[in-house]
């Protein structure tokens, strides 16, 4: 077992592409595949993005290519829905820790007050 997880491993960080992979697919989850989906069906689909997010050693890969996605949903109004986007980032927090998801968090900040401003 434990060789199994250590090939996988190895398979996936071949090169960078697997963390640009793995935020496209999140983008794609996160602009039309999870629309009409349940709180746990949301749940278990980022907790399998997850798993698979453990593995790679280009969390700053994933980081970064993430952080573009998720500026493009934010801006462009394309998310399923703010509480996946924010289930998200907390998974990402609790699996890396505040200083990975801090810029993450700055961007829903960014767009609270934006929506502030446009209200008065």
């Amino acid at each position: 077992r434990k060789r199994m997880r250590e090939s996988f491993e190895d398979f996936l960080n071949v090169d960078a592409r697997a963390a640009s992979c793995l935020s496209v697919y999140v983008d794609e989850l996160l602009r039309v595949g999870l629309r009409g989906a349940t709180e746990d069906q949301i749940t278990q689909e980022l907790n399998k993005v997850i798993v698979v997010f453990r593995y790679l050693s280009d969390k700053d890969v994933f980081e970064s290519f993430y952080k573009q996605h998720l500026a493009k949903r934010l801006l462009g109004g394309r998310s399923v829905s703010d509480d996946a986007e924010r289930a998200m980032v907390s998974q990402l927090k609790a699996e890396c820790g505040y200083q990975f998801t801090s810029k993450l968090e700055g961007m829903f900040n960014d767009m609270r007050i934006s929506r502030d401003m446009q209200d008065l």
